[in-house]
């Protein structure tokens, strides 16, 4: 998963093989808060990038969300929501200064999931 974002030469990741290694990981036969575990590292993984190395595009950014939205539907079916609750608000707040209306989407998000 590292590997799609951080290649070990070049500087082109590859969302597509992240993704896969999420949908190969959910055929084996993953445990529910395993596979919830690896989506949520995919899209620390990818904030983690774009703080480092700056904003990248659109399509990078919806991917992030779509996975980010698709961890926590898992997380709430299984009642897991309570176990990542720190991650998955740690991601929001890595991504106060993105672009692209990333913060404020992720915001959204977490805020369906997590009310006070």
């Amino acid at each position: 998963m590292f590997e799609a974002f951080y290649p070990k030469r070049g500087y082109n990741h590859k969302l597509k093989d992240g993704k896969q290694a999420i949908s190969d990981f959910k055929k084996h036969g993953a445990s529910p808060d395993l596979l919830a575990d690896l989506m949520l590292f995919y899209v620390e993984t990818g904030v983690k990038l774009t703080n480092e190395f700056g904003d990248i595009d659109e399509g990078f950014y919806s991917s992030l969300e779509t996975t980010y939205m698709a961890a926590l539907k898992l997380m709430k079916k299984e009642n897991l929501l309570a176990k990542f609750a720190d991650r998955a608000g740690k991601v929001v707040n890595d991504t106060i200064d993105i672009g692209w209306g990333f913060y404020d989407t992720l915001c959204d998000i977490h805020s369906d999931f997590y009310t006070n």
